[in-house]
């Protein structure tokens, strides 16, 4: 049945992808020493940190803005709202730059 599918495998599934994002949050955060990644309040932790956090920063970046342009929900949401209104809720709401 669906619910068994949703049960048992996209649960397992969403729990094996956020136990890796856990993992790789908390790798980042012991190459950065456990400091904010934000930029705007940077510590001189050194070049390579400093090289990782805007490795990092860029990657979210280029992330938000590839999904900005090729949200799949765009058309759906153009057709029930109209384009500006659109626009503004994916560039605002859900990839809202950092």
């Amino acid at each position: 049945s669906a619910l068994s599918i949703i049960d048992q495998q996209v649960y397992q599934a969403f729990c094996a992808y956020f136990d890796f994002y856990l993992e790789m949050m908390f790798e980042v955060q012991e190459k950065r020493g456990d400091m904010n990644i934000d930029n705007s309040s940077k510590i001189d932790q050194g070049t390579d940190a400093d090289a990782d956090a805007d490795a990092i920063r860029q990657g979210h970046v280029d992330y938000l803005n590839y999904r900005r342009l090729n949200d799949p929900a765009r058309p759906m949401l153009t057709r029930l709202f109209g384009e500006e209104y659109t626009e503004q809720v994916i560039s605002e709401v859900l990839f809202e730059m950092i």
